[in-house]
């Protein structure tokens, strides 16, 4: 079973978490399980936009690997942020080995 890569955001949110699941609705339950901002509720499910990130499908979310699949986070002036500001919320198999 491959574990497909997500951006996951709340509609119209200026930040973004990445996170894997086998379909969309698994990564949309595992965004409201590890999204960082405690405002966000259920109740907000319809708001969860999902964009694919397949070149981190089946690997962990690291600085290096988000770069080889052309992904970046952006700072506030719209500038990809530097190594030390990576954060990996995800909290899949994978990601949780990676995390060792």
């Amino acid at each position: 079973m491959i574990l497909r890569a997500y951006r996951a955001e709340f509609d119209d949110s200026e930040w973004c978490v990445l996170v894997h699941g086998v379909t969309a609705g698994k990564a949309k339950a595992r965004f409201m399980r590890v999204q960082p901002d405690p405002w966000f509720d259920n109740s907000m499910w319809t708001e969860i936009r999902l964009k694919r990130v397949p070149g981190c499908d089946d690997k962990p979310f690291t600085f290096a690997n988000c770069q080889a699949a052309n992904f970046y986070y952006l700072d506030e002036d719209g500038e990809p942020s530097p190594e030390n500001q990576f954060h990996n919320y995800c909290n899949c198999s994978i990601c949780k080995e990676q995390k060792l």
